[in-house]
């Protein structure tokens, strides 16, 4: 899915972690919010 870098291997899977992980926690916050509900329930 991205590329595999060897001089920045773990800084790009840092990053990559961290947005899944903020991103995880968006969409849980916008489902308990009811903030869109229909846009994830499509």
């Amino acid at each position: 899915m991205y590329p595999k870098v060897n001089f920045k291997n773990n800084y790009y899977e840092n990053q990559i972690l961290f947005f899944i992980t903020m991103f995880n926690f968006y969409i849980s916050l916008c489902k308990s919010t009811k903030i869109f509900p229909g846009y994830y329930l499509r």
